[in-house]
C-alpha cells in the first residue's frame, strides 16, 4: 500500500500570473477572449463619403453668434436670459456653451435624436 500524498498545489504567484492562462494544459480562456475581441473588431465598418469643400466652407461660414437657435440653447443650458441679442460681451462659460453648440458631434447627436423621435 502506497502512502497517501497531499494534493499538488501551485504557488499563488503562478496562479495569478498573466501567463498562467496561456500555458499548455490550462483552460483556453485567454485565447477565447482574444478570438472574441478579434471577431468583434471585424464588425466595424467604414463608409466613405465624398467631402465637398465648397459645401463645408458654406456651412462653416453660416455659423454666427447672432443665431436665434444659439440664443435659445444658451438660455436653456446657461440658465440666464439675454435681453439683447447678440450679446455684447461673452464670458468663459457662455463661450464654452457656444463651442458645444457648434461642435460637429452635437450636430450628429441632434440628427440621431430627430430620427429617434420620428420613429416613435
Amino acid at each position: 500500500m502506497s502512502p497517501i500524498r497531499p494534493p499538488v498545489t501551485k504557488p499563488i504567484a503562478i496562479l495569478m500570473s498573466p501567463r498562467s492562462c496561456f500555458t499548455v494544459g490550462a483552460p483556453a480562456k485567454g485565447w477565447r477572449l482574444i478570438v472574441g475581441l478579434a471577431l468583434l473588431a471585424g464588425c466595424a465598418r467604414f463608409e466613405s463619403r465624398p467631402i465637398s469643400p465648397v459645401e463645408t466652407a458654406a456651412i462653416l461660414e453660416a455659423r454666427t453668434l447672432a443665431d436665434p437657435q444659439l440664443r435659445s440653447f444658451l438660455e436653456k443650458n446657461g440658465r440666464r436670459a439675454f435681453p439683447a441679442w447678440p450679446a455684447r460681451s461673452w464670458d468663459f462659460e457662455t463661450l464654452t456653451l457656444v463651442a458645444f453648440y457648434f461642435h460637429p458631434s452635437l450636430e450628429v447627436a441632434r440628427a440621431q435624436w430627430s430620427v429617434a423621435q420620428a420613429g416613435v
